[in-house]
């Protein structure tokens, strides 16, 4: 079963952005630069805010600057430090809620059955018409 890596991001607006991450990339960049893999914009975000490391799991975030304060799940990541990450841990930074998802992929939905006939509405009894 193959794994799906999301970046859920909610900016200080409250909108919602999706990324799929690319795990045979190996690492992605999350910051201002416009060549990060998730740019987030605003004043306080560095070029490179967090990065995030899928060689080894449990996969790992590091922050390599000092820009902006950066927790996972509340608690803070000082920078030159990292920690690990899974799924549904929160990073927070600069105002953005990025929600990490690691999770293998649903299998197909089994078919759904038929609907049962309806009873003959004459053939049920008092209690069953109610």
């Amino acid at each position: 079963m193959a794994l799906v890596v999301q970046l859920r991001v909610v900016d200080r607006g409250d909108h919602l952005t999706i990324h799929d991450v690319d795990e045979s990339k190996e690492t992605t960049t999350i910051g201002q630069d416009p060549a990060s893999d998730v740019v987030l914009e605003g004043p306080g975000v560095s070029p490179v805010q967090v990065v995030l490391d899928y060689r080894q799991q449990p996969y790992h975030l590091a922050v390599p600057s000092e820009a902006e304060p950066v927790t996972v799940n509340g608690k803070a990541v000082p920078p030159g430090n990292g920690c690990e990450i899974g799924d549904r841990d929160v990073i927070e930074v600069a105002g953005y809620a990025i929600t990490f998802r690691a999770y293998g992929e649903a299998p197909p939905a089994p078919p759904v059955p038929p609907p049962p006939p309806p009873k003959d509405w004459g053939a049920l009894t008092e209690k069953e018409r109610q």
